[in-house]
């Protein structure tokens, strides 16, 4: 199962919210919050733009657990 580390990262980040980081990836904050709980992952496209956003390499955001 894939996992991540979004809630962490963007809390250690501390410059952004759940609405402003889903509105930069075009989606609503309920989608966003589910793939920061781990209940839903993000697509492909979705996962490089959080890369991007966060300026880290895929395999800092997400894991295999």
């Amino acid at each position: 199962m894939i996992k991540n580390r979004l809630k962490e990262i963007r809390c250690e980040k501390e410059f952004i919210s759940q609405k402003d980081f889903a509105s930069f990836l075009g989606i609503n904050k309920h989608q966003y919050s589910k793939y920061e709980r781990n209940v839903l992952q993000p697509n492909l496209e979705t996962a490089f733009k959080i890369c991007i956003i966060l300026d880290l390499d895929i395999k800092d955001i997400f894991y295999l657990e």
